[in-house]
């Protein structure tokens, strides 16, 4: 879905947009591969103004313990807590400090998880999404949807 995004087209005259994107990568990878992303690691961080973040979403299926392409609601053994969905929360905090201690001046937005067409999966998308929003003290939580109230 955000694999099109063009930075040419995100920028203006006065701002250039940087688009980082890790095809299949946890919260704890994208933590990883931007601490050594050199394109990242360039930019002046006093010249940050927007970070909008998109992560969680590949840490699901990890959680689950299931194939990307396993599209069943039923999924045996998942009780809504486990070590791996508090990992991931741990991993998505990590992730926003860091981008909030590297670029102290700018905005960050981080998006909810987008729902899939599988139960299960939302049942963990659900939890990982009200977890981000009682986070977001030091940034603006995008909410496209959410059906945790």
């Amino acid at each position: 879905m955000f694999r099109g995004i063009d930075e040419n087209k995100m920028s203006s005259h006065d701002q250039k947009a940087r688009v980082f994107f890790y095809p299949g990568a946890t919260a704890k990878n994208i933590l990883h591969k931007l601490k050594q992303d050199n394109r990242f690691l360039e930019i002046n961080p006093c010249s940050i103004k927007r970070i909008i973040l998109l992560c969680g979403t590949n840490n699901v299926d990890q959680i689950l313990g299931i194939q990307r392409n396993n599209y069943s609601n039923l999924i045996a053994g998942y009780s809504g807590s486990n070590k791996l969905l508090e990992e991931a929360k741990m991993d998505i905090n990590n992730l926003i400090e860091y981008l909030h201690n590297h670029a102290q001046l700018c905005s960050i937005n981080v998006v909810n998880i987008l729902p899939r067409e599988s139960l299960c999966r939302n049942l963990v998308i659900n939890e990982l999404n009200q977890f981000i929003f009682y986070l977001s003290q030091n940034f603006t939580y995008v909410n496209t949807k959410h059906d945790w109230h």
